[in-house]
């Protein structure tokens, strides 16, 4: 079981599943992944929905889920219904608080690109920066649609995604910004290392 403290790698897919267990109660993992789209998890995290079953038979023998049942529908594959236990609860609570309490920021892939970006061609560098830019903004009106479209009847849900599209948002600009200072850096040669290039 985790404890308090600092987290080397938020495991997002662990929170989920067993946020959703306590809130929802006994899912298998079907239920699971529809939940996790409809309410947009995968979007706001790096939750796998391809890990779902591997996560939750992780769980299982940790002894954070347990199993309550199985059951088939017609032609589909049987299906096994997990519940989360009392020390699963002890988890999701230590790691929600790690998580509010942890200001390790998450892994980048784009400052290994830039580190190592000298190996390609500067136009290319150039190139894929733009593309960056534009799926940025494609990002934060995918933010908007997201929040436009949760209806909810309890006020404070709809509070919660509000700052939860707020955040996005102030990191998405923050992104763009970013962005657009090191393609002019890179506009301005100032990226052209002279070392060896992948395509050499």
């Amino acid at each position: 079981m985790s404890t308090r403290g600092r987290l080397p790698s938020p495991d997002c897919t662990r929170i989920a599943i067993l946020g959703l267990l306590c809130r929802h109660g006994p899912q298998h993992g079907y239920e699971l992944r529809k939940r996790i789209v409809d309410q947009h998890i995968n979007d706001i995290s790096n939750v796998q929905l391809g890990s779902i079953y591997a996560a939750l038979k992780k769980l299982s023998t940790e002894g954070l889920a347990e199993q309550r049942g199985r059951s088939r529908e017609g032609k589909r594959p049987t299906r096994t219904t997990f519940a989360i236990t009392d020390l699963g609860k002890k988890e999701l609570h230590s790691l929600i608080a790690n998580a509010f309490t942890d200001p390790q920021q998450p892994e980048r892939p784009i400052d290994l690109a830039v580190h190592f970006s000298g190996l390609l061609d500067l136009e290319e560098v150039i190139v894929l920066l733009e593309e960056r830019l534009h799926a940025l903004d494609g990002f934060g009106s995918a933010i908007d649609r997201a929040q436009r479209s949760t209806a909810h009847e309890d006020p404070a849900v709809l509070e919660i995604v509000r700052d939860l599209s707020d955040h996005f948002r102030r990191v998405n600009r923050a992104e763009l910004a970013w962005t657009n200072r090191v393609l002019e850096n890179a506009r301005s040669g100032a990226y052209r290392t002279g070392r060896v290039e992948l395509s050499g």
